[in-house]
């Protein structure tokens, strides 16, 4: 694979675009190719560049995750994560919560803040209010039965939030990555992983911490 091949393939490409310099590309791809000569080239290989790619430019910066960071996503599709999340689905706790699971669907933003005072809803709901932000998406999209996977994706996006809310985490790379850096300690699924080295790598973008 050439270096304008690359290029092609690279969501930052174009004059205009804020992309990592096609030269550290370049080095990112010659590591992987030189320091193993017998390296048998596979789909994967396009993959963990892309993976690179949105780790560095999520890094550079982090409130445009939700464009850079598209192919975070990539190590999702791996057996390893595949068999992390069978693991993790397994464990005696998250067995207990699949047994008895609570309905898919969460309460709406009213419903949180006639909860009692000091509850975790009305706490929930009272950060959500001052931030001007919602985690409810369309709940008509929700279906009550989901796999056993489904419900747990679903939980943990959910739980994302209120985790910060447990914790008092604010809305920051710092905060962002706590979250996932306990997320990759418990669960120690590829995704985490991933998403937690660019929030570690931030630093090298603005070594004051702020972000």
């Amino acid at each position: 694979m050439t270096q304008q091949s690359l290029r092609n393939k690279s969501p930052i490409r174009g004059k205009k675009s804020f992309g990592v310099p096609a030269t550290l590309i370049a080095e990112l791809h010659s590591l992987m190719v030189t320091e193993q000569k017998n390296y048998v080239r596979s789909s994967f290989s396009e993959g963990v560049t892309k993976l690179g790619i949105s780790i560095l430019q999520t890094a550079k910066q982090p409130e445009r995750i939700f464009q850079h960071g598209r192919y975070l996503g990539i190590p999702g599709s791996t057996k390893l994560q595949k068999d992390c999340i069978e693991r993790n689905l397994a464990t005696p706790k998250v067995q207990e919560l699949l047994a008895n699971r609570p309905s898919a669907r969460w309460p709406d933003l009213e419903q949180m803040a006639a909860m009692p005072k000091g509850s975790l809803g009305w706490c929930v709901h009272r950060r959500l209010e001052k931030l001007e932000i919602s985690i409810l998406v369309d709940q008509s999209q929700i279906p009550e039965s989901q796999t056993d996977e489904e419900f747990a994706t679903t939980r943990a996006f959910r739980l994302h939030e209120i985790h910060h809310t447990i914790l008092g985490l604010p809305i920051t790379v710092p905060g962002e990555a706590a979250a996932t850096a306990f997320y990759a300690s418990t669960g120690s699924v590829p995704t985490d992983i991933g998403t937690l080295s660019s929030w570690m790598l931030r630093g090298a973008y603005e070594p004051s911490g702020a972000g």
